[in-house]
This record gives C-alpha cells, sequence and structure tokens, in this order.
C-alpha cells in the first residue's frame, strides 16, 4: 500500500497545470483538496470556507481546453487517493461552494468530454 501511495504523489507531482506565467502541479491540487476531506467523507455537513476558496482557486487555474482536461484529471486522481469519499458528496460540493466547473466531481468522472 505504501509503494501505491509514493507512485501517484509521483504522477500528482509530475503533472502540471498552467495557467499565464504560473505552472500548478497535481500535487497543488491534491493538497488544496485536502481542505475538502471533512466534507467528502462525511463528518461536516458543509464544505469549509478555505475548501471553497481552494476549488474557485483550481477553476481559475484551467482557462483552456488542455487547462480543464489536466485540471480535471488531477481532480481525478487526487480523488483516488480517498479511500471514504461519499460520491455524493463530491456531486454536491461544487453547487455548495458555489463553483462551475466544465465537468462535475465524481469517483468516476469523465475528463474527456
Amino acid at each position: 500500500m505504501k509503494g501505491v501511495i509514493m507512485v501517484v504523489l509521483a504522477v500528482l507531482a509530475m503533472v502540471q497545470v498552467q495557467q499565464a506565467d504560473e505552472v500548478y502541479t497535481c500535487l497543488d491540487i491534491q493538497n488544496y483538496l485536502l481542505a475538502c476531506t471533512s466534507y467528502m467523507i462525511g463528518d461536516a455537513a458543509r464544505p469549509s470556507l478555505i475548501c471553497c476558496d481552494h476549488l474557485k482557486q483550481v477553476r481559475d487555474w484551467g482557462v483552456t481546453t488542455k487547462d480543464k482536461r489536466d485540471t480535471c484529471n488531477c481532480l481525478k486522481l487526487a480523488i483516488s487517493t480517498y479511500q471514504h469519499i461519499i460520491d455524493e458528496r463530491l456531486a454536491s460540493m461544487l453547487g455548495m461552494c458555489e463553483v462551475i466547473l466544465s465537468f462535475s466531481l465524481s469517483k468516476n468522472m469523465d475528463c474527456n468530454s
């Protein structure tokens, strides 16, 4: 299990999303998603303000179609590292945070459309 986590972290660190002159890695996105953990696993009734702020920043990183697809894939990879995520919580998190993405959040989201 420890080896799998190390491989996932290595992949997260390698994939990059770019906005203007700034580059963000999948590891950045996973770290931002950490603020949403208590909501995603059912321990909190609402996403925290920090979670919502982080989702807004992640949204802003996806400017081009490629950026949006890369962001989606990074989120999908980050979500896959959590064992106890409730898919309904993922689906409702964007609406509760008033964040609009070109894709919905789920364990099985399609990043190619």
